[in-house]
């Protein structure tokens, strides 16, 4: 006979590793950034552009990127779903541009964005897509 008491230990002792295992594959993906901030503001785009900043201040999104890449960028802009575009910059190598968009929402916004810019060795225009979660 089992007594209560005596179910919850059981339970551990049977299903434990199956919750150890879940927290431990949970803990490889957040390590690794795979796994976005349940209630953070993020933004992250592809290996040549860093996102370093992200804001929402009076109906603007402002976006604050590094070049990372090898090579200058020119031409360059923040695009949003709704086809709102960001102010137009040259983005040297190893620099970091801020890019603003007008938005109205006052809310979570978040999507996907380009990045377009032409690439200064070759002169073609190249658009990279990124994420972005923006609590207002």
């Amino acid at each position: 006979m089992v007594y209560k008491k005596h179910k919850f230990p059981k339970f551990l002792m049977k299903h434990g590793w199956v919750i150890l295992l879940l927290l431990l594959i949970y803990g490889t993906f957040a390590f690794f950034d795979a796994v976005p901030p349940f209630n953070q503001d993020y933004c992250k785009f592809s290996d040549n552009v860093k996102c370093i900043d992200l804001v929402y201040d009076d109906n603007q999104v402002q976006f604050a990127l590094r070049n990372i890449g090898d090579y200058d960028y020119t031409d360059t802009k923040v695009i949003l779903e709704d086809e709102s575009e960001s102010n137009t910059l040259i983005l040297k190598e190893k620099e970091v541009g801020i890019y603003s968009i007008n938005y109205n929402e006052t809310r979570v916004i978040k999507g996907t964005v380009t990045f377009s810019y032409i690439n200064s060795d070759s002169g073609l225009r190249h658009k990279e897509k990124g994420k972005f979660k923006l609590f207002t």
